[in-house]
């Protein structure tokens, strides 16, 4: 796919919020609804009754839809059956439902690996178990943290690796960071956590592997992301987190300018009409791992309904609302390699 096959117009065409003419980038907080997704839920209103738990017609039409909706999942991610798919309603739920199917089968002394590149969701829960949970019954496990490449955003698969041993009965890792962007190399992870040797209640010797994946990034997006980075590059005092190279990132560029909070950033943004979004983006870890006092940035993300002008209309907003005379850096606060 690239800018002169795929065609963006008709893409829009799905959904509502181009007539008001936003510019919408901060898609990996909250994608838009297509208009097909709108009229469905209107469909089923009329409809609506208790699914497995009633005999009127209607909720036997709702249960019918309910169990069909599984079987067009199975058939989507290419599950054997409907049996094999759990829904939750975040990666948040879907972690901790993890997180405490394996709690009783951690032994005194293991260990949980995850890195600082985490969104919270995918390190609160196992911080938690191991700190506050699993304590309460006399059991001592420990969660470690991989650091990342301040300069790349890159994971650090060396220190990683030294953190994963015998006792690691679980490696949590993200698919893709929500906020430097950068894209984990799941396989060098999985050889290190399936050659740990752990000894797991099925006899397997491994550690399990938790991948809290995004969306596979297209061509489309990438050119998206190239252009705002080629863009951003060129604007004074900005540092931009995460890889340079746009085939090493998802569709996302976070950012901080020189002089400027990430909040006020946001705000000035809104104003020129570009919707962004400000904060730690629940990668609390990774912000306090780069010494960023306060814990923030700026970030555009990119969809399949973004358009070319539309990155640069952000870009140019960006610019414009750049300090204009150079303002002495804030000194760096030094990242601990003990971690």
């Amino acid at each position: 796919m690239n800018g002169a096959a795929f065609d963006v117009r008709a893409v829009r065409e799905h959904f509502s919020f181009p007539r008001l003419g936003r510019v919408v980038t901060n898609n990996a907080a909250s994608t838009q609804p297509p208009r097909e997704l709108v009229e469905l839920y209107r469909s089923l209103a009329p409809w609506y009754e208790n699914v497995h738990r009633g005999q009127s017609s209607a909720s036997r039409e709702t249960t019918a839809r309910f169990e069909e909706a599984y079987d067009t999942i199975a058939r989507f991610v290419g599950a054997p059956g409907p049996a094999s798919i759990a829904l939750y309603r975040n990666t948040t739920e879907a972690i901790n439902a993890v997180m405490y199917s394996l709690l009783t089968e951690f032994r005194d002394g293991d260990n949980v690996v995850t890195t600082l590149m985490e969104h919270n969701s995918n390190f609160v829960p196992w911080y938690a178990m191991c700190n506050d949970v699993l304590p309460r019954f006399g059991r001592r496990v420990e969660c470690r943290l991989a650091r990342f490449d301040p300069d790349t955003g890159t994971l650090d698969l060396d220190h990683l690796a030294s953190l994963v041993d015998a006792r690691t009965k679980i490696v949590c890792c993200t698919g893709a960071s929500n906020f430097l962007g950068t894209r984990t190399p799941l396989d060098a992870v999985r050889a290190l956590a399936h050659a740990s040797g752990y000894p797991q209640p099925s006899g397997e010797r491994r550690s399990y592997l938790l991948v809290a994946a995004m969306s596979r990034i297209a061509d489309w997006n990438r050119e998206l992301t190239a252009r705002a980075l080629d863009g951003l590059a060129a604007v004074p005092g900005i540092t931009i987190y995460g890889p340079r190279d746009p085939a090493e990132r998802t569709s996302l560029v976070a950012f901080n300018l020189r002089g400027r909070d990430a909040f006020t950033v946001a705000d000035l943004l809104d104003r020129a009409g570009i919707e962004a979004r400000a904060g730690c983006h629940c990668a609390t870890l990774a912000h306090h791992a780069l010494g960023l006092d306060p814990p923030a940035s700026c970030r555009l993300s990119f969809y399949l309904y973004n358009t070319p002008d539309e990155v640069d209309r952000a870009v140019a907003a960006v610019r414009a609302i750049a300090p204009v005379r150079a303002i002495a850096p804030v000194p760096a606060i030094a990242v601990s390699s003990s971690v």
